[in-house]
């Protein structure tokens, strides 16, 4: 190998070393794109964004964000291409044992939303029912017990909403909050859910997939989510969005 070539090698092999050097202690987190709720909006975060901000600034180790649509950021954080997703639980995922999740940030509650009122079971027990439901999300086991022929996929709630009213669903589900980040309760003011009787609720926390860097970085957000919770800054932040456990 010639002087000349040894020199590019050697630069080469420093340059590969510094940027391996610069990116330990890196995490990154998939963001699930929930407008208003969660956004890349760096100029004014709001919501879920501008507590993601609070739980990762000034931390010891680099946390990189990645704003994604729900079904892209699960399938980043699935193939290991980020470390963690936010917002997400574990209750609804395969091998718990190979993940961390932080404390709850909110919470979230699933409904069936229809024109009139009709029993839950009802629903359920309906074959010939059609269901509106939002791609990329799961509803913990709800979906599942409808067959796929039953379930027609939609991007936003918007179109949910809009195939309630002209009848090609016979209810859609969704969750409260979410839905009030799309729709404004005039909206929704002529539909029906019974409040009183979530058909799912799970907790909304930070999930990465278990290493020592992730369970460090766990367990500093969660002194922080502590921190928000006892001045009661989550649910300022939050608002009317905001969602107790019961």
């Amino acid at each position: 190998m010639s002087s000349l070539h040894w020199k590019q090698f050697f630069l080469t092999s420093v340059l590969l070393l510094c940027s391996a050097a610069s990116s330990a202690g890196q995490l990154s987190i998939a963001a699930n794109i929930m407008p208003p709720l969660l956004q890349a909006d760096e100029d004014t975060p709001t919501y879920y964004a501008e507590i993601l901000d609070l739980l990762v600034q000034d931390l010891p180790f680099g946390v990189d964000v990645g704003y994604f649509p729900p079904a892209r950021a699960g399938v980043l954080f699935d193939d290991g291409k980020y470390d963690c997703i936010f917002p997400a639980s574990t209750q609804t995922m395969p091998q718990k044992d190979k993940l961390i999740e932080s404390l709850p940030i909110n919470f979230a509650k699933a409904h069936f939303f229809t024109l009139e009122p009709v029993a839950v079971n009802q629903i359920f027990d309906d074959v010939d029912l059609q269901l509106g439901v939002r791609r990329g999300f799961s509803y913990g086991e709800v979906v599942r017990k409808f067959q796929p022929q039953q379930v027609v996929e939609v991007n936003t709630e918007l179109q949910n909403l809009g195939m309630l009213r002209k009848q090609r669903v016979d209810a859609f589900i969704a969750y409260i909050p979410d839905i009030l980040f799309h729709l404004s309760k005039e909206d929704i003011s002529d539909i029906y859910y019974d409040a009183d009787t979530p058909l799912h609720v799970h907790s909304e926390n930070i999930v990465c997939h278990a290493t020592e860097q992730s369970t460090a970085l766990i367990e500093q957000i969660n002194v922080r989510i502590q921190a928000l919770r006892k001045n009661d800054q989550l649910k300022t932040i939050l608002g009317e969005y905001f969602v107790p456990q019961s």
